[in-house]
């Protein structure tokens, strides 16, 4: 996780100027990625926080190794590591407070929640 966390605070000013921009701004911005660490972001205003779990382990191996990651050569090393990441990311959201949709039907109340804040259809 060490890694992670240098990366994440690395990229945070970046974040930070993108999010404080599309306030400025009145626009939109979806930022997405394993770097948002809930450690780093719990204080930020936005309109929506959430960590969305990754899928069941079955599900997940089978998405991984599906027609959307064909070019990419995943070892069993690989795999491993990004359960731990996710292990990690929903144990971040519970210590930050941080809103943790599991995933599925997760990610649908993620969306409506998005719709409910932003007034979209």
């Amino acid at each position: 996780m060490a890694n992670i966390v240098a990366q994440a605070q690395r990229l945070r000013p970046a974040i930070i100027a993108c999010v404080e921009r599309a306030q400025r701004e009145g626009t939109s911005l979806l930022v997405e990625g394993t770097h948002l660490l809930p450690s780093l972001y719990h204080d930020v205003v936005v309109d929506l926080f959430a960590v969305l779990a990754a899928p069941a382990l079955e599900e997940h191996k089978r998405r991984l190794h599906g027609p959307s990651h064909l070019h990419r050569q995943t070892t069993d090393a690989d795999f491993a590591n990004v359960r731990l990441i996710d292990q990690y990311l929903g144990s971040e959201a519970t210590r930050w407070k941080i809103r943790y949709e599991p995933y599925g039907r997760g990610v649908e109340r993620f969306l409506a929640g998005l719709r409910g804040r932003t007034g979209a259809r």
